[in-house]
């Protein structure tokens, strides 16, 4: 089910990364399926990063409460016409003038089309609307009480969100509102009734008060270093997690993932490899992970730290995408210590640029 669950609209970010949902808008907007990936994964934080910013303010979150009090749920991205017309109408009211630059820079940085990210946008927005619309309705949320929820989830989305978009940054942290605080408003554990993905992704309650970064306090540590003895491809991490003991750390390499060039971008190679990390975590939410990345020896040894770091974050924000909570992974840059081959060659400097995946259960 779709819901902003634990308060957080990076939840119904989730929602549009199951292959039934790529599927339909790959088709709608007559693009390859993991071009579409590509696109939404850009799309939807800016989508939901504009409802906030337009949110910021009294007029603004005035008129998104009147665009959500006319917005029945829904039950699935729009493919009608009518509702993709109105899906933009919708989107034309969260961007107003800047929606021309934000589709041209999403369009630079997704290598779409600016009519297929338009069509995306129009399909989406009436199901992300349908979700804030069911909270609005089921807390009795004043547009005082919308603006203080949407204030507190720009921190999860800022990370996501593609840099210079027009419009979208100037709302820095240093300007975030102050929170307010609804007396009368308690944040029930909820589900909002949209059904998009059954099983999808997992809500946990917002009863809880301490945040998702603050949660890592109550797992156990890993070890600063982990045994690469008998290190195991990724592949294996299912059948190894099935009969590990409680308290069991262990060492994995990927064998497809790869960056382009001179970037953080992870290669479309390593899906397979990712989404079998995502089913593993969530078969065993107990269990904690570790990436760590490792570069050679070519140039200076603080950037290749700085570049094994950036790139261990670009995995673990695709699981992240892909569900597993974010507390629950740790990232670490090398840089271009513990090579596993030679650096003199150009197969051994290509060997210890890699990723490992270091879990503890």
């Amino acid at each position: 089910m779709a819901a902003i669950a634990g308060d957080s609209l990076f939840n119904v970010s989730q929602s549009f990364f199951s292959p039934d949902i790529l599927q339909k808008i790959s088709k709608e907007i007559n693009q390859p399926v993991e071009q579409t990936r590509v696109g939404l994964k850009s799309a939807i934080p800016t989508l939901l990063m504009g409802i906030i910013n337009k949110g910021s303010t009294k007029e603004g979150a005035e008129t998104l409460v009147d665009i959500a009090n006319h917005q029945a749920p829904i039950a699935d991205v729009a493919t009608d016409p009518t509702e993709i017309r109105e899906g933009n109408e919708v989107v034309n009211k969260i961007f107003g003038n800047n929606l021309n630059g934000i589709l041209a820079k999403l369009g630079t940085t997704t290598g779409m089309n600016v009519a297929s990210l338009n069509k995306m946008l129009g399909m989406t927005a009436p199901l992300v609307m349908g979700a804030i619309s069911s909270k609005i309705k089921t807390e009795h949320m004043t547009p005082s009480a919308l603006m203080s929820f949407l204030s507190q989830q720009k921190s999860s989305l800022s990370s996501m969100l593609p840099s210079g978009l027009p419009g979208l940054s100037a709302l820095s942290s240093s300007q975030a509102l102050p929170k307010i605080v609804d007396r009368g408003n308690v944040w029930p554990k909820i589900v909002l009734g949209i059904l998009v993905l059954v099983g999808l992704f997992w809500w946990y309650s917002s009863r809880q008060t301490v945040s998702e970064e603050t949660r890592t306090t109550s797992m156990p540590a890993m070890p600063a270093i982990a045994s690469r003895e008998n290190i195991q491809p990724i592949n294996t991490l299912g059948n190894f997690m099935n009969s590990a003991s409680a308290g069991t750390v262990k060492r994995f390499k990927f064998e497809n993932l790869t960056f382009k060039t001179g970037t953080i971008s992870v290669g479309a190679g390593a899906n397979k490899e990712l989404d079998h990390i995502v089913a593993v975590m969530k078969n065993h939410p107990k269990a904690t992970a570790r990436i760590e990345g490792y570069t050679d020896n070519v140039g200076l040894p603080a950037n290749n730290i700085a570049l094994s770091s950036k790139r261990a974050m670009a995995v673990k924000d695709e699981l992240v995408f892909r569900g597993v909570r974010s507390s629950r992974i740790e990232t670490v840059g090398r840089g271009e210590s513990d090579p596993i081959a030679s650096n003199k060659t150009t197969e051994g400097r290509t060997a210890n640029r890699r990723i490992e995946f270091v879990i503890q259960l």
